[in-house]
């Protein structure tokens, strides 16, 4: 009954939203939103100013400090992009000590990382058909993964243990290779009882698998679950699949890797063996200085990157670029998350942000140690505004009822198609901000943070639809 009472009002919400339009000022018809009683005990900041006048159309706890959860995304995007540019990409090498001679490399083969989060299996297969057509068929040596561009931070500040085998907690590294995740496939036995069948792709060989699951009567529901013991490429399956069922996306399972570097060295060493090129074993270790090229592949280039960051809110990719900051800004080029922050709390100072309204820890907003301001946060996108390169940011955010985290949002409201936002959810803190254009075409920039609030997610989310749909369908004043 609770649950279709919340879900009740979140559609109330809307309705709400529409009466009051003609009514009132904008402030004094979000103060009537922000009455819901499912926000109570919670804590809710809010600023919205007109881009073309300045004017302040509403604020609501505008300097308080609030868990932005992923719109952090911007702060590092918005840095990243004003002091690389929209043509950084990312390059990762292959390099020896010494120069091919008769089809054979004397020592060891470095692959050698820049922080390309986004990196392929694809392009492994690549620098390995390139190998091959160097003509090499023997490496003396070993595999040497590099990863030496960033620190050996691997996890942001404050992140929570029980989130690190899962997608969006992939650890951070210098050398990366499929967002750091292996898939392992479930599917029934032949009979009800057998243990499920599981097949772990694409290096079966670098996973231990403890097989709890079982396989149950026909039409059973399906309760598998796969985690990652910490520190260990261990997998532990527990739970059943229906005996009948077929297999689907649902039976194959991402899950994230221990020593992303070595993983995809491993990855390499497996594409050599396959090209017919012998080599020794995969170890990590740091290239020469003096190393030749003998091949590498090039990223997107940042603004691809930022769009495959910003729509899908990729945490991965967020923290890569922070790090990727430091080491471009760094004296020492070696990329760190607080190097990378520095870095961006200089530009943004430089941009008129008030910088002390803004404590970073991390570059995607997973960590709960995060706090901004909806003023400070509302001068960043300002400044971002401002930027030659704004179209580009503008074009990366997810839009609202078309793409992205905001898909599903507000279809069939002037919102639709208009309002380009980045949103955020860690347990406790709800976050949406972003730019939206009224009836007469104003553009109209905003912040949401809503922290503490104990009921579903669904709550402060209509709330933050109800919002924007009343600044899309508000008309400019004379």
């Amino acid at each position: 009954m609770k649950s279709f009472r919340i879900s009740c009002f979140a559609i109330s919400l809307l309705g709400l939203a529409s009466y009051c339009f003609a009514q009132d000022s904008i402030e004094s018809q979000v103060e009537k939103l922000l009455a819901n009683p499912g926000l109570k005990g919670g804590i809710q900041g809010i600023v919205i100013e007109s881009l073309k006048t300045g004017k302040v159309l509403c604020e609501h706890n505008p300097d308080l400090h609030f868990v932005p959860a992923s719109n952090n995304k911007l702060l590092t995007a918005t840095a990243t992009l004003a002091l690389l540019g929209p043509e950084y990409a990312y390059h990762t090498r292959l390099l020896a000590a010494k120069p091919i001679s008769d089809g054979k490399i004397d020592g060891d083969l470095y692959l050698k990382g820049s922080g390309d989060p986004i990196l392929l299996f694809a392009d492994i297969d690549g620098l390995a058909e390139k190998l091959k057509a160097l003509g090499v068929k023997s490496i003396s040596g070993n595999i040497v993964a590099d990863s030496s561009r960033f620190d050996n931070k691997v996890y942001g500040f404050g992140w929570e243990w029980d989130d690190m085998p899962f997608y969006y907690s992939a650890q951070v590294s210098g050398l990366n290779l499929n967002e750091n995740m292996a898939t392992i496939t479930v599917t029934p036995g032949k009979k009800v009882g057998d243990s499920v069948k599981t097949v772990v792709a694409p290096l079966p060989d670098e996973f231990e698998v403890i097989n709890k699951g079982t396989t149950g009567v026909k039409g059973s529901p399906d309760s598998i679950a796969v985690t990652r013991v910490l520190g260990k490429n261990l997998l532990v399956i527990t739970g059943s699949v229906a005996v009948d069922k077929k297999q689907d996306k649902k039976s194959t399972i991402s899950i994230t890797v221990e020593d992303p570097p070595l993983y995809a060295a491993s990855y390499l060493a497996l594409k050599l063996k396959q090209a017919g090129i012998r080599c020794k074993k995969v170890v990590e270790g740091i290239a020469p200085e003096n190393a030749e090229l003998l091949a590498e592949t090039v990223s997107p280039p940042l603004s691809v990157v930022l769009a495959r960051m910003n729509k899908p809110s990729d945490n991965l990719i967020a923290e890569c670029m922070l790090k990727t900051l430091g080491a471009e800004m760094g004296s020492k080029h070696i990329g760190s998350t607080e190097i990378g922050r520095d870095a961006s709390m200089a530009w943004y100072k430089a941009h008129g942000v008030d910088t002390g309204a803004i404590h970073m820890v991390d570059g995607s907003g997973l960590s709960r140690h995060n706090l901004v301001s909806p003023r400070a946060y509302c001068q960043m996108l300002k400044a971002a505004y401002k930027l030659p390169t704004f179209k580009t940011l503008y074009d990366s955010l997810p839009i609202v009822g078309v793409d992205g985290t905001a898909k599903n949002r507000l279809k069939g409201t002037l919102a639709q198609g208009n309002s380009h936002i980045k949103d955020g959810y860690v347990q406790f803190a709800s976050s949406l901000s972003g730019y939206v254009k009224n009836r007469n075409g104003e553009e109209l920039v905003f912040v949401m943070f809503m922290n503490n609030h104990t009921t579903s997610n669904s709550v402060p989310t209509a709330v933050q639809d109800a919002i924007l749909r009343l600044l899309s369908e508000s008309k400019s004043e004379p």
